[in-house]
């Protein structure tokens, strides 16, 4: 099952009766005084705001009528997910009730068999996981996928999909130190190799690698 948001949140203040004071101005010079009806005289005129109409933001990510079988395996079956731009979600579920499916859809590891995968109220399809991340969505997997023979700075590195092909040790190095400084996370030294590290030390790794791009999605 996944949470859904219809629209823009209401405020807790919703639910009260609108005031009954109304607001009018007279225009002085090049601006407009606005004043309490309580107090208004009789030759006041409306004020009439002019900008652009209240919208609900476009989706971050949709997902639409998606499925997917894997076999005569029924994963997903006319399933929704919508995320408007600041929000969380969680999705639960039972063990088969598509969850991971549904992941892997949204972040290129899986393609869909029918159904529609939106990123910023356009269609988009993800040919891999790599294509997701140059479009704004990121994946810390739910398995672990570091190289356990290279180094923090080496892994943080190849999980950057838009980072050099060659890159020195030393730039490698400062990348390594500069996000653990800017997310504020205990990564490790960056030459240590991963496979002595902790579990922990590793997840908090795949998610700076994740968060280096500056997503706009984050599927942990």
């Amino acid at each position: 099952g996944s949470s859904r948001s219809s629209g823009i949140p209401h405020s807790s203040a919703g639910s009260r009766r609108p005031s009954s004071t109304r607001w009018s101005g007279r225009a002085s010079g090049s601006s407009r005084a606005l004043s309490s009806s309580r107090g208004a005289t009789s030759d006041a005129v409306p004020v009439r705001l002019r900008g652009p109409p209240l919208t609900a933001p476009r989706p971050a990510l949709e997902l639409t009528r998606v499925s997917k079988s894997f076999g005569a395996v029924r994963a997903l079956d006319d399933a929704r997910l919508r995320v408007l731009p600041g929000e969380v979600h969680a999705l639960l579920g039972e063990n088969g009730a598509g969850k991971s499916t549904l992941v892997g859809i949204a972040a290129g590891l899986l393609r869909p068999d029918t159904g529609e995968v939106r990123r910023d109220g356009r269609p988009v399809r993800f040919p891999s996981p790599r294509q997701a991340r140059r479009a704004g969505v990121a994946l810390v997997p739910q398995h672990d996928v570091l190289v356990e023979a290279a180094t923090v700075a080496d892994n943080l590195a190849l999980l950057d999909p838009a980072g050099p092909a060659f890159e020195s040790a030393r730039a490698r190095r400062a990348r390594a130190e500069r996000l653990a400084r800017e997310l504020d996370l205990d990564l490790g030294s960056p030459d240590e190799r991963v496979e002595g590290l902790p579990v922990g030390t590793r997840q908090r790794i795949a998610v700076a690698g994740a968060l280096q791009t500056e997503p706009d999605v984050l599927v942990l």
